[in-house]
C-alpha cells in the first residue's frame, strides 16, 4: 500500500513537471507583439483625433466665418435704406446745396483702407492688409413713422410723432426690438427703453432723422434731444429737438427748388425714419494683439454726415465707447481675422448729364480679387474719395453697383505639418508672405521674384503665421460674397420728379 502511494505521488510530480508553459524567449515575443499593436491602435487613435480636431476647427472657422459675412452682406443691402446712397447725386435730397453735409449709404474712407494691423499682419502676414466700411441706413428701426412740427411748416425745429397708429405706437406695433426678457406690452416702457432711463439719453441722439414731404423729397437733421410723453393730444408723443443750426431742415420758400413742401391744411403729416451709422473694422484687443477681430461699431450719424473722420487705432479699446464719444457701441463680429477685403464695382459715368450711364455695359470683377493699396481709385473705384470726403474726378458714390467682400479667418492652433505658405496664386503656385517687401511698391521678394503688383498677383489665402515661425502655421478659411447694391440700383432709375404748384 505504501509502495502505490509513493508510485502515485513520482507521477503526479513528473506530470507536474512535465507540463506545457511559456518560455522566456515566447514571453518577449508576444510581448513585442503586444506593444506594436497597441503602438498601432494608439497612432490610429491619434491620427484619427487629430483629423477630428483639425474637422471641427476648420468646421467652426467656417461656421463663424460665414456667419460674419451674411452679417455684413444684410448691411450692405440695406445701404441707404430710407436714407440716400448719395445726396450729392440724388434728386429725391433738397437741399443739396448744404455744404459740409454728407448723406451716403456707404462710405469708404481711404485713410482707412488697405492698413496692417499691428503686430499680426504688419510682422508675421505682412501681403494681408485689412478695409473698413461703414453704412447708414435705417438700420435699428426699419420702418417709417408720421411726425408733425407743433410749430408749423416756419420752423423745423421740433418733431413729434404723436401717440397714433402711425406714430409713436408703431414702436408698439412693429416692436422687433423688445430688450427685456418679457414682451412690452406699453408704449411708455417701449419707447422709454429706446431712449434709455428716464426717457432721455443719448443714445438716440446719435442718430439723424430724415424727414420727406408729400413729393417724395427727404432732408437729414441731426437730433438733439428726445423725450416722450403719455397721452392724447398735440403735445404728447415722441417728440425730437432737431438741430437748429445750418443743417437744420429747411421750408420750400416761393418757386425755390430746394427745401420741404410746407404740410397743407389736409396733409399735416411728414414720413420720418431714424438712421443708424455701422462700422465694420478690424483691430486687435489689448490682451491678445495675435488674435485679430471684426467688430461691428455704431457711430455717432451727426459727425459721419459732417465728414468728420471717425478715429481708428490698431487696439479696439484705445479707441473710447460709449454715449458722448464718435464710437456709440462695439460688437465682436467674428475674432481669429487674418484679412478683411472690400471692393466695389461701379458703372461708368455719362458724360452727356441727359443720358444715363448703360449698366449693361458694366463688367463684374466677381472673382478672387484682391484691391491694391498703392492704387486706391482703382480698387475701391466710384466709392474712393479725397482727403476732405469728396468723390475723386467723374466717380461719385452713387455709381457703385456691386460690392465684393472677401473675409479670411484662421483656425485657433497652428499645426507643424502646415508650412506658411500664404498666399495661393492663380497658376497653383504659392508665395510666402513672410518675405522682406519692398515698400515702395508692395512687392514681396520671395525665392521666386515676382512681377507687378503682389496683391493684384494672389489669389486666395491659405494659411496663416501666428508665431512667426515659418515652418508651420494655422489653416485659413477664406470666404467671399458678391452683393448687389439694391438701393444704389433703384437711386440710378429714378429721375427728380415734377414739383406740382399749390
Amino acid at each position: 500500500m505504501k509502495s502505490q502511494k509513493r508510485q502515485w505521488k513520482t507521477q503526479q510530480v513528473k506530470v507536474i513537471l512535465n507540463g506545457s508553459g511559456f518560455t522566456l524567449l515566447e514571453l518577449m515575443v508576444t510581448m513585442m507583439v503586444s506593444s506594436l499593436v497597441v503602438l498601432a491602435a494608439y497612432q490610429l487613435f491619434a491620427s484619427t483625433s487629430e483629423a477630428m480636431s483639425e474637422a471641427n476647427s476648420l468646421s467652426d472657422t467656417t461656421d463663424r466665418a460665414r456667419f460674419a459675412l451674411e452679417l455684413i452682406a444684410s448691411d450692405m443691402r440695406a445701404a441707404g435704406s430710407f436714407a440716400s446712397p448719395d445726396s450729392a447725386n440724388d434728386p429725391f435730397v433738397h437741399p443739396q446745396q448744404v455744404v459740409g453735409r454728407n448723406i451716403r449709404g456707404i462710405y469708404s474712407i481711404i485713410d482707412h483702407q488697405a492698413r496692417k494691423i499691428a503686430p499680426f499682419q504688419a510682422t508675421n502676414n505682412r501681403a494681408t492688409r485689412s478695409d473698413e466700411v461703414i453704412v447708414l441706413g435705417a438700420y435699428d428701426y426699419p420702418f417709417k413713422f408720421e411726425v408733425s412740427f407743433p410749430t408749423g411748416g416756419a420752423n423745423y425745429n421740433t418733431a413729434r410723432a404723436l401717440n397714433t397708429e402711425r406714430g409713436a405706437l408703431r414702436f408698439l406695433d412693429i416692436d422687433p426690438f423688445v430688450r427685456e426678457p418679457q414682451p412690452v406690452n406699453d408704449i411708455g416702457a417701449m419707447v422709454n427703453g429706446i431712449l434709455g432711463p428716464g426717457g432721455t439719453n443719448d443714445y438716440i441722439t446719435n442718430r439723424l432723422l430724415s424727414v420727406t414731404d408729400r413729393n417724395g423729397f427727404s432732408q437729414f437733421v441731426s437730433i438733439g434731444a428726445a423725450n416722450y410723453a403719455a397721452g392724447v393730444g398735440p403735445d404728447k408723443g415722441l417728440t425730437f429737438d432737431l438741430d437748429p443750426g445750418p443743417n437744420a431742415l429747411q421750408a420750400r420758400i416761393g418757386d425755390s427748388r430746394a427745401g420741404l413742401e410746407p404740410a397743407g391744411e389736409d396733409d399735416v403729416a411728414y414720413q420720418a425714419a431714424l438712421l443708424d451709422a455701422y462700422r465694420y473694422r478690424v483691430c486687435a484687443p489689448a490682451n491678445d494683439p495675435g488674435r485679430l477681430r471684426l467688430v461691428k461699431e455704431r457711430l455717432d450719424a451727426r459727425q459721419l454726415v459732417d465728414n468728420v473722420e471717425p478715429p481708428t487705432n490698431d487696439i479696439c479699446e484705445n479707441v473710447p465707447v460709449g454715449p458722448g464719444n464718435y464710437v456709440v457701441n462695439r460688437y465682436l463680429v467674428v475674432d481669429r481675422v487674418v484679412d478683411f477685403q472690400v471692393w466695389y464695382d461701379c458703372v461708368a459715368p455719362s458724360v452727356d448729364p441727359n443720358t444715363p450711364s448703360r449698366l449693361e455695359n458694366m463688367t463684374w470683377a466677381t472673382g478672387w480679387m484682391a484691391p491694391s493699396p498703392a492704387d486706391p481709385g482703382v480698387s475701391h473705384g466710384c466709392m474712393f474719395v479725397d482727403a476732405a470726403g469728396n468723390p475723386a474726378g467723374v466717380n461719385t458714390p452713387s455709381n457703385a453697383r456691386m460690392a465684393h467682400i472677401r473675409l479670411s479667418v484662421r483656425t485657433e492652433n497652428e499645426r507643424g505639418d502646415v508650412p506658411n505658405y500664404g498666399f495661393l496664386r492663380a497658376d497653383g503656385t504659392t508665395i510666402n508672405d513672410t518675405a522682406v517687401p519692398n515698400a515702395a511698391d508692395h512687392v514681396f521678394v520671395s525665392a521666386a521674384p515676382v512681377s507687378g503688383n503682389l496683391p493684384n498677383a494672389i489669389g486666395q489665402l491659405q494659411t496663416a503665421d501666428v508665431d512667426g515661425d515659418a515652418s508651420n502655421a494655422a489653416r485659413v478659411v477664406t470666404m467671399q460674397v458678391d452683393v448687389d447694391l439694391i438701393n444704389y440700383v433703384n437711386m440710378a432709375n429714378r429721375a427728380a420728379p415734377q414739383r406740382q404748384p399749390w
